[in-house]
């Protein structure tokens, strides 16, 4: 769940990819973002890198995101694809999904939506990694099939040339496993040295027969080897098993072992040794079960050894079958063309309950669940009469009825042969319960991973994680703790009937007083085989016996318990940290959430209280200045006086005053109707409603914008009026265009540098008649559209404005 994720984001607009890339890896550090302007270049750039997923725009020059996406899985047929655009609508929705996008999202204001967007690419990717993943396991059992199946058949196995067999052996287990050593080791007779028989290095290309290790001095390793079918150590020097190897290890930079004991009749005589060099290595199940088969391969080759010399051509006809199918956990089952059984190995008893002997020229159909026996006949006649094949003899997957009744997943690979002009069908069954209960948890675990991404309360997090505990994973009694800050402990927040029924009330853990507080410090997965012998157990008289402690995060911890001893497997733990990063994840996103809505609250009680101040501004305020000014009017008809005049002057600055601080608290960072504003008759109009004296104004542009005209004014406004105040009534003040904006300057006296870092503050001013407002007026209006404006010198020494950024501005 924490694997990097590569996308390659496609949008025309270069500021806008950088930006949305940005945002994504903010959501989420797996994600790394690369921007591509166009569908060409995204092309070469998924030609040159490795992407798992792309983001695209729909509008673009040249190709747009459909025509992309079609070129796309051409190449990539199943690379995840979600179109992002803003201009959405169900047609293109509709369109992009039936050319094979993986997704589809609408662009929205605001960073909330790249959160979606961060979801929806995890989402996607990790169910194309499901897919690859199935598909690589799928090919890789495929490639382990034929290899066993050559090698069962094989020549030098099967008539008993055990040197060329092991040669053999070996160097198909090397190919199928990819590695670049592989050992053939047995006892001597007295059971005091491991002899090599077989050395093939791939690197060389070349087979040894020697080498001897003397058993008492790898006590340990050799103690595994005969009482384990398998050893199984991704880091050979770490495991205890293998650790005492470490000079041979060191020798051949051997790193990781997969070692397969080869047993005659239950006792041990040998090990095959598969080594992967230079570096550590998980091995998968099939890889485990691939290298058992070799070592029963190797002990079904000494076995042949000497027995097929005695044995007449029929003989070893006899006997080639019979190293087929002997000493493998598989079953193999041979039919005729009227589907009787032939044949059959003891192991069929294992799998479907039935003795073989009791199978033994009785009809395959015996084995089959009845829905599936007319489609049998029909196969087999269609088969014999032309060829035909229904399915993939290599790799079929169907039920088979059980002894008792119910049905068991199998896996089958079938081949044919001709004995004495009839038809021999040979199927090696093997029951495949284990790994089809795996991919139904791992469906399980995807489904709820999507259900987490609903949920607004840590609580229903925690209900949904036990929930799918018990039901997808088996964890029957579980419960989630989550860290309260308040009472510094671990407080249970949900658990499964199972858990209460064992545990009564579940308890709540704080520091240094269990297990589960210890592991939460740690952060580290826990399975305990028995709580009891652990000295931090929280309720020494517990009936719980194994726990599985699984960490998340900060957040708390998931626990899982049983009153059976050694209940947890690799797989509980395994597929119990899937689930816990799920819940993570959610818990973090609910963490989120609850951030922005407090935001949003603290924001709408801002909006309140400007939208307060401004009632009192406009009524409060203006009333009582009206009424001063017709008051002042009224004392001019009496009586003249320049006292009178400086009330006039201070009722003006108030109304101006009033006027700039509504626009402060109502209009914010708001933007409406946005249009293309000519940029030269707007400030022709500005310069005839702002006090100007004897200034000039001079235009150098003929650039349009695209803007909310209203706020635009307001921006212009302020900074004429701003420029006459402090350049003087024959100040000159010049409206002129850069490549990404405009400017507006004068030729004024300038601001000191210490007081330019202060001039979009609010209250700033260097006359005595300013407000202080206008400039942070402008500010806001050049913020709401998602411009930048600074301060710098005019071009003959006095102020110049610059508003930059257009590109980026509304759409």
């Amino acid at each position: 769940m924490g694997d990097e994720i590569s996308v390659l984001h496609v949008d025309d607009e270069p500021g806008l990819a950088e930006m949305v890339g940005e945002f994504l890896e903010r959501e989420s550090d797996r994600l790394t973002v690369t921007a591509a302007t166009s569908a060409t270049g995204a092309l070469e750039k998924l030609a040159d890198h490795d992407f798992e997923c792309i983001i695209s725009d729909y509008e673009m020059p040249g190709r747009d995101g459909i025509e992309f996406l079609t070129d796309v899985r051409e190449e990539y047929p199943d690379l995840p694809f979600v179109l992002y655009t803003g201009n959405g609508s169900e047609e293109i929705a509709s369109d992009a999904i039936s050319t094979g996008a993986t997704d589809y999202l609408q662009k929205e204001s605001g960073t909330g939506q790249y959160a979606v967007l961060a979801n929806k690419v995890t989402n996607a990717v990790e169910q194309y990694r499901t897919q690859r993943d199935q598909e690589r396991r799928h090919e890789r059992r495929k490639r382990q099939s034929d290899a066993l199946l050559d090698l069962t058949t094989d020549d030098a196995v099967t008539t008993g040339d055990f040197d060329r067999a092991i040669e053999r052996i070996t160097e198909t287990a090397a190919a199928v496993l990819d590695i670049s050593r592989i050992n053939v080791w047995f006892f001597d007779d007295d059971r005091e040295t491991l002899q090599c028989l077989d050395h093939f290095d791939t690197t060389a290309d070349s087979h040894a027969d020697e080498g001897e290790l003397v058993v008492e001095d790898y006590p340990e390793y050799v103690e595994t080897v005969e009482s384990n079918r398998v050893i199984v150590a991704p880091d050979a020097f770490e495991d205890h098993r293998t650790a005492e190897l470490d000079e041979y290890l060191q020798k051949h930079d051997v790193r990781a072992l997969l070692d397969a004991t080869i047993r005659s009749e239950g006792e041990p005589i040998g090990v095959v040794c598969h080594e992967h060099v230079g570096s550590t290595r998980e091995w998968t199940e099939d890889e485990i079960e691939f290298a058992t088969n070799i070592a029963d391969l190797v002990h079904r080759a000494w076995r042949n050894r000497e027995h097929v010399q005695r044995t007449s051509e029929l003989e070893k006809t006899q006997a080639r079958f019979r190293a087929l199918t002997e000493n493998t956990t598989h079953a193999v089952v041979t039919i005729d063309d009227e589907s009787t059984i032939q044949y059959v190995t003891e192991p069929i008893e294992d799998i479907l309950g039935y003795p073989s002997d009791e199978l033994l020229h009785e009809s395959l159909l015996t084995i089959l669940p009845e829905r599936f026996s007319e489609n049998h006949r029909d196969a087999v006649t269609r088969y014999l009469q032309d060829g035909t094949r229904r399915l993939e003899w290599d790799s079929i997957e169907l039920p088979g009825r059980h002894r008792d009744g119910h049905e068991v997943p199998l896996g089958i690979t079938f081949g044919e042969a001709r004995i004495d002009d009839e038809h021999r069908f040979t199927a090696l069954i093997r029951d495949i319960t284990e790994r089809k209960e795996r991919e139904r948890r791992l469906r399980g675990l995807n489904e709820t991973a999507n259900r987490l991404m609903t949920p607004d309360t840590r609580e229903r997090v925690a209900e949904i994680g036990v929930e799918a505990a018990a039901t997808v994973l088996g964890l029957d009694a579980s419960a989630i703790q989550l860290y309260d800050a308040e009472q510094d402990a671990l407080v249970p927040v949900a658990g499964t009937d199972a858990a209460y029924e064992i545990v009564g009330e579940l308890p709540t853990f704080t520091e240094g007083n269990s297990i589960a507080w210890r592991t939460y410090e740690k952060g580290e997965v826990l399975a305990l085989d028995d709580v009891h012998e652990d000295p931090d157990v929280y309720d020494s008289e517990t009936p719980i016996r194994s726990e599985l402690h699984l960490p998340l995060g900060s957040h708390g911890i998931m626990l899982a318990g049983s009153e059976t001893p050694e209940e947890f497997d690799q797989h509980d733990i395994v597929f119990g940290e899937i689930l816990a990063d799920a819940i993570t994840a959610a818990l973090e996103q609910v963490e989120r959430t609850e951030q922005l809505r407090a935001r949003e609250r603290e924001l709408s009680r801002q909006n309140e209280r400007l939208e307060t101040f401004a009632s009192i501004v406009s009524h409060d305020l203006r009333n009582p200045l009206n009424v001063a000014a017709g008051e002042l009017e009224l004392a001019r008809e009496e009586n003249e006086s320049d006292h009178l005049d400086a009330v006039a002057s201070a009722h003006e600055r108030m109304d101006t005053l009033i006027n700039e601080l509504l626009t402060l608290a109502r209009h914010g960072e708001e933007i409406h109707d946005i249009e293309s504003v000519d940029l030269a008759a707007l400030t022709e109009r500005c310069w005839q409603s702002v006090a100007t004296a004897e200034a000039t104004l001079s235009i150098d542009t003929d650039q349009r914008v695209q803007a909310d005209r209203s706020r635009l004014r307001q921006l212009f406004e302020n900074l004429i009026r701003n420029g006459v105040e402090h350049g003087g009534e024959t100040v000159t003040i010049t409206v002129g265009q850069r490549e990404d904006g405009f400017y507006v300057e004068d030729d004024g006296p300038g601001i000191p540098d210490h007081e330019r870092d202060d001039v979009f503050e609010v209250g700033y001013s260097t006359t005595a008649d300013g407000t202080g407002i206008g400039l942070a007026i402008v500010d806001q209006v050049a913020d709401a559209h998602g411009w930048d404006v600074r301060m710098t010198d005019g071009s003959d020494g006095g102020t110049r404005f610059e508003i930059t950024g257009l590109s980026e501005h509304p759409t």
